[in-house]
C-alpha cells in the first residue's frame, strides 16, 4: 500500500507543479531524503520527481547536501543517479 500511496503523492505533486507553473519542463530542488530509501519503494517528494521524469517533464533535479547527516549527498544523490534523472546535481550546504 505504501508504494501505491507514494505513487499517488508523486502524480498529484507533479500535476500540481505543472499546472501551477504553467511550464512544460521543470527544474526541481529537493532537500533531505524522501525517496525509495526512506519509504517502501517510490518516495514522497522524490516521488514527484520520478513522476515528472515518467511524464517526460523533468528538465533537471538538484539535491541539497542536508547537514548534519548528509542525507542529500549520501542517499538522494545516489537515487538521482540510479534513476538516471536528467542533469542531476548536488549543492553542498557550506
Amino acid at each position: 500500500r505504501d508504494v501505491g500511496d507514494n505513487r499517488a503523492i508523486g502524480n498529484f505533486g507533479a500535476k500540481a507543479i505543472l499546472k501551477t507553473t504553467g511550464k512544460d519542463m521543470i527544474n526541481l530542488v529537493t532537500i533531505c531524503n524522501t525517496g525509495s530509501l526512506a519509504t517502501a519503494g517510490y518516495g514522497t517528494a522524490l516521488g514527484v520527481a520520478r513522476s515528472l521524469q515518467e511524464m517526460g517533464k523533468l528538465e533537471s533535479i538538484t539535491a541539497l547536501e542536508t547537514r548534519p547527516y548528509n542525507q542529500g549527498s549520501r542517499l538522494t544523490a545516489f537515487e538521482i543517479l540510479e534513476e538516471k534523472m536528467p542533469r542531476g546535481q548536488l549543492i553542498c550546504d557550506s
